[in-house]
């Protein structure tokens, strides 16, 4: 129940490592963890193991200029395998249903300290993708600890 002024939620984690998208702080699942929930921003968490696809600045229209692109990897605390998906088309049309779009798959696997990334990619492309390289963030560590500790790297790809 939300009440005048609140400014914080309970808020339940299924199975997994999840981590705050504000702070950075890692979280096991099968818990309830207290959110920050101020008017300005809900609270967001991604799952460990996911790969979540973002510009580096906020777009104007889809018409601008793409800022480059960051791929941020969210390491899991816990062994296994994990998919993820990033479409991409034109933004305008639906040329994407006659094929032109690019889909790439995502494969996360941790075992023990080796964490892989795998990418396969679908569909015919589009004349307006002009991406050569991304960045990737990655979240969190390979060390298997229950600290909050949340080492984030930048590093260019392509």
């Amino acid at each position: 129940m939300l009440k005048p002024g609140q400014t914080a939620r309970s808020v339940y984690l299924p199975k997994g490592t999840w981590y705050d998208w504000y702070t950075g702080a890692a979280h096991a699942g099968e818990s309830y963890v207290t959110a920050d929930a101020p008017l300005e921003r809900i609270p967001l968490f991604a799952r460990g193991g996911s790969i979540i696809a973002t510009h580096s600045k906020a777009l104007q229209s889809t018409a601008s200029i793409k800022p480059e692109l960051e791929l941020h990897l969210f390491v899991p605390s816990e062994d296994g395998e994990f998919r993820s998906t990033l479409h991409e088309d034109d933004g305008k049309t639906k040329a994407h249903e006659k094929g032109a779009f690019w889909r790439t798959a995502f494969t996360t696997t941790r075992k023990g300290n080796e964490l892989r990334v795998r990418a396969s990619v679908t569909g015919q492309g589009y004349p307006e993708h002009q991406r050569r390289s991304f960045v990737l963030v990655v979240h969190g560590t390979l060390q298997k600890s229950k600290s909050t500790d949340t080492k984030c790297q930048r590093r260019r790809v392509g």
